[in-house]
């Protein structure tokens, strides 16, 4: 029962290191799932510079 438990740590790790070498590599596309960046106006998100968040 034990090494269930490890199984799914290793393959919530593994996903999770995914979706971060999907986000480090998404050129800005991945800022819409950054948190409330979505809920700004657009003039104001054109401040941020959507690859540096990103990464």
């Amino acid at each position: 029962m034990f090494y269930i438990y490890i199984i799914f740590d290793f393959a919530m790790a593994v996903i999770m290191l995914l979706f971060g070498i999907w986000f480090y590599r998404s050129k800005g596309q991945a800022s819409k799932f950054l948190s409330g960046y979505n809920m700004k106006a657009a003039e104001e998100r054109k401040k941020y510079d959507e690859n540096a968040m990103c990464k």
